[in-house]
């Protein structure tokens, strides 16, 4: 069995501060169609995946409608992919991480090419070799990754830990059968990550100091 100490990160909403400009995306969609803008606390309250189940609480209530709205979303968010920051010490703790001797990956329901667009662009492949999207843009989620990145990377699922920032990763983390520790100011608000009953913290430096 392996015996490698293995932390595994969500991206977006966990290393990638990008919460905002995903509201920021949606309303400017949502404003189009006459429909009502959603606040970040909204957002934060109610985003899941798959993601057809917050396009239809919006009012995107046809396969067409949820289809298409999905992907000027996508459209709008590769537009300006680039523009968020990452979380403060972010790459600090991934430093301390690597020397402490972790292995480090990311695995995302984002698409893989456009993961590793932004993971490359914000430096991190020195910090994380190992990186994970899903096939498309379609926001099923990534459930069905557990079993690929467990073999691919020959992962001990008891030396592993996941770190997300929705309760879909803790989802996630049970199907790869790993520990989940969730990290607040993300995708989902800090009242519903601890309504999950899983660890949960509320920045990069008092993650690291869980781990």
């Amino acid at each position: 069995m392996n015996n490698n100490r293995t932390i595994l990160f969500d991206w977006n909403g966990t290393l990638l501060d990008d919460a905002d400009l995903a509201v920021s995306v949606m309303n400017e969609l949502l404003h189009t169609k006459k429909m009502k803008e959603v606040s970040i606390e909204f957002y934060r309250d109610f985003f899941d995946f798959p993601v057809i189940k917050y396009y239809r609480l919006l009012g995107f209530d046809t396969e067409e409608r949820w289809q298409t709205a999905s992907k000027r979303f996508v459209q709008g968010y590769v537009d300006r992919m680039f523009t968020p920051q990452l979380f403060g010490g972010v790459k600090e703790g991934l430093t301390q991480l690597k020397n402490a001797g972790f292995r480090l990956g990311i695995v995302s329901a984002m698409e893989h090419s456009m993961l590793l667009k932004q993971t490359e662009f914000y430096g991190l492949h020195n910090f994380i070799p190992l990186i994970q999207g899903i096939e498309d843009t379609n926001g099923h989620g990534k459930l069905h990754l557990a079993e690929k990145v467990r073999q691919k990377w020959d992962i001990n699922p008891q030396k592993t830990c996941y770190v997300g920032d929705t309760t879909h990763d803790r989802d996630f983390s049970d199907a790869l059968g790993s520990r989940i520790i969730l990290k607040s100011g993300g995708h989902n608000s800090f009242e519903r990550l601890q309504q999950s009953g899983e660890e949960v913290v509320k920045s990069f430096s008092e993650l690291i100091k869980k781990l």
